[in-house]
């Protein structure tokens, strides 16, 4: 049965790699809900403190909510904590050497970023659901009609498909897709020539931005 994410995925694929879009959505959604109904939560206060706040993508994602009242109350428990931590092995370190920034951020001890955690599971969530409805005409006509999968994720797919997936097909797609952004960035290239500066620019104006995004995947994502 279909279901919400399956026609959530149909919609992005007018957007880019479907698979980022969705996992940008996810994260969005999670920072902005976190803002408004998580900074006091004890429970989600005691995992920041684990992992000292997000990572440092995610942290810059988040500032970018605004709401410096709330962020600044998260802030102001994290740095208290990172000050405690660095007194604490100041004073265990006090006749070695040693690098005491180390126990202040690190992460080996089960502080993994929450938002990370969330954006694989996300990942993993969509990357399934491309998949499985990779046989439906639906999913198979937006597929081919948009900008189609990023490399990262086209490598993820690849690697989860089995004989009963479409490997052929999405490489069929995805070297079709590459050969034609090829195309549109020598096209773009072509009309910053002085002979031919007197051509508008079409759809390959943007191909240098969509070659980005082709490679490394939708910004801040990856």
């Amino acid at each position: 049965m279909k279901h919400t994410t399956y026609y959530k995925m149909l919609e992005a694929f007018r957007e880019g790699c479907p698979l980022c879009v969705l996992m940008r959505n996810s994260v969005a959604a999670f920072l902005e809900n976190f803002l408004y109904e998580c900074v006091n939560d004890p429970l989600v206060r005691k995992k920041l403190r684990t992992g000292l706040g997000f990572c440092p993508r995610h942290s810059w994602q988040l500032r970018k909510f605004g709401d410096g009242f709330g962020q600044a109350i998260i802030y102001a428990d994290l740095l208290e904590l990172a000050g405690d931590r660095l007194g604490g092995r100041a004073n265990a370190k006090r006749s070695k050497r040693g690098a005491p920034s180390k126990c202040v951020n690190d992460r080996s001890a089960g502080g993994q970023c929450m938002v990370c955690k969330l954006e694989r599971e996300a990942e993993e969530r969509y990357l399934a659901t491309f998949l499985v409805g990779s046989n439906e005409p639906e999913l198979r006509d937006a597929y081919q009609k948009g900008p189609g999968l990023c490399v990262p994720h086209i490598v993820a797919a690849l690697q989860r498909c089995n004989d009963d997936m479409p490997i052929e097909w999405i490489m069929r797609i995805e070297s079709q897709k590459i050969k034609d952004l090829i195309s549109e960035l020598k096209e773009y290239l072509r009309k910053h020539d002085y002979r031919f500066s007197h051509e508008p620019f079409g759809r390959e104006r943007g191909s240098w931005i969509r070659a980005i995004e082709k490679l490394k995947g939708k910004e801040g994502v990856f």
